[in-house]
């Protein structure tokens, strides 16, 4: 395709002729250029044994969205009832699936022959394309794989069905906030209790398949069998047929090079692709609980979320304690608007407290925030964002992975106090006695540090899975929650205080210098 012209490609598996892009019928051969009056392709993204797949878009929308065409012919296909019979269950398996994600099933089409299922589009690359790209998966990146794809596994097996093709190419990472898809389910079966023992049809991708299902007899611990195959793979970037020595055995250690990884994960792995179901897991959610057990070597962590607990559990008193002294100034309002407080997570809460001190480590060190940050792990009920804003600030957000949980999010400011910051500081005085104003972050360390770092603590005021927009930052100094906002859909929240004090409660300052 030439490049910068949008083109209107025909799905006539016979012409696929380039069309100009406003054209409603094939130049060449007359056949119609969109599918059910709405869907038009644009260039093609993909292909394989079952057909192609091409990035389209929805002209019955105004903003005309991108999707996932996926096309199907059986003339290409060896066993053309098998293949268009799989075709069709993939297409039944989207229907009945909402999962953030598991990309959205739009639409399905059947039409001379050929089928198409209509997707929702997932910028980004697979975790195929990744490694031959970037080279091997370190230990971090193999943690974030497990806690984002376990919890969609977990979902589908709550659900009876078992997707039987779990494998790298199969994961795609979204561009826009690093977020893990499931995607193929063209191989997925729903399993009842009736077909556990029945042999069926082995279907998957030899070097990723569990034994039970080369027999034609997959059932929920195989996914967890091809998710631990994928991750030693991506952390050896060897074949899964050359990690097994001749006796059968699992020698993936041994490819591991200077790539090492923890006991603790090493642990889990093997406990996901142990050849024998009794001593595989039998849930993801058994997976995941072994994997986020707290490990013994967390001296660095435990002080940063201490020094967080510390420092926000005094300045929130701090606040309370000026906001009082200064309230015989002010007339209570009639109506007043309260403060946000949910029952908090405080395992989504802990990471963000830590990744709020790193960040303020890291900005009265060198001056500046920085936009990415692997030293924790992530945990199965969120995933992190964390975003620079402009020069002077830094979002980071806890998003929840399932639609019944609310989203958390820090928005930093950093820079120097000036004399005019100074003067606006002193005159300060709270609009009312709910406005506690910003928090500052101060350090406790032996070398002094020209910055300073404020924080605005915020909560979704509704459940939600969808990323925050970026907040705004100004230059000066902020010293409301007016001047540094939370982001739209989100209001300032005591609850996170809350959680933050609990949690100091319970860890204590270790080689605190």
């Amino acid at each position: 395709m030439s490049q910068g012209k949008t083109m209107s490609l025909c799905f006539n598996p016979a012409c696929r002729h380039e069309n100009p892009k406003d054209i409603v019928s094939c130049e060449r051969c007359g056949q119609s250029l969109k599918l059910g009056d709405r869907y038009r392709g644009l260039r093609e993204i993909g292909s394989g044994g079952f057909g192609r797949t091409y990035l389209g878009i929805d002209e019955s929308e105004t903003n005309h969205p991108p999707c996932a065409i996926k096309q199907f012919f059986t003339l290409l296909t060896n066993d053309a009832k098998v293949s268009s019979r799989l075709f069709r269950r993939e297409a039944q398996s989207l229907q009945v699936l909402n999962h953030p994600q598991i990309p959205k099933f739009l639409a399905y089409f059947s039409i001379d022959e050929q089928q198409y299922i209509i997707q929702e589009f997932i910028p980004g690359e697979t975790l195929e394309q990744e490694l031959a790209e970037r080279g091997v998966f370190g230990e971090s990146k193999i943690r974030d794989i497990l806690n984002q794809i376990l919890p969609i596994l977990q979902y589908l097996h709550a659900r009876n069905l078992i997707h039987r093709d779990v494998k790298p190419a199969n994961i795609i990472r979204r561009q826009s906030d690093k977020l893990l898809f499931l995607v193929d389910f063209g191989a997925s079966k729903l399993h009842t209790g009736t077909n556990l023992a029945k042999t069926g049809t082995s279907i998957g991708t030899a070097e990723f398949v569990a034994p039970e299902q080369l027999r034609g007899k997959a059932v929920f611990a195989s996914d967890l069998y091809s998710l631990g195959v994928t991750c030693i793979y991506l952390l050896t970037n060897t074949s899964p047929f050359n990690l097994v020595d001749g006796d059968n055995h699992w020698v993936w250690r041994d490819w591991l090079g200077e790539n090492a990884v923890s006991s603790q994960l090493a642990e889990v792995l093997d406990g996901l692709i142990s050849p024998g179901l009794s001593n595989r897991y039998t849930s993801a959610s058994a997976a995941l609980k072994d994997l986020n057990q707290p490990r013994k070597a967390k001296n660095v962590y435990s002080r940063y979320l201490w020094f967080g607990s510390a420092i926000a559990a005094s300045i929130a008193l701090f606040s309370v304690l000026k906001t009082t002294q200064q309230s015989s100034k002010i007339e209570p309002t009639t109506s007043r608007n309260e403060p946000i407080i949910r029952p908090s997570n405080l395992e989504a809460i802990q990471s963000l407290s830590t990744y709020i001190n790193l960040q303020n480590e890291a900005y009265l060190d060198t001056g500046k925030f920085i936009d990415q940050l692997s030293q924790l792990i992530a945990i199965p009920s969120h995933y992190f964002e964390v975003q620079v804003i402009n020069n002077h600030g830094v979002q980071i957000a806890a998003i929840p992975r399932q639609s019944d949980s609310y989203g958390y999010v820090a928005v930093l400011w950093g820079g120097k106090i000036s004399d005019a910051d100074n003067q606006r500081q002193q005159n300060w005085q709270p609009k009312d006695p709910t406005d506690l104003g910003t928090f500052s972050l101060p350090s406790f360390r032996k070398t002094p540090s020209d910055y300073i770092t404020r924080v605005n603590y915020c909560e979704s005021i509704q459940t939600t899975t969808e990323p925050p927009l970026l907040s705004t930052v100004g230059e000066s100094l902020p010293l409301s929650t007016d001047e540094l906002p939370c982001p739209q859909g989100y209001a300032f929240s005591l609850g996170i205080i809350d959680a933050i004090a609990k949690l100091s409660a319970t860890s204590y300052p270790t080689n605190v210098q």
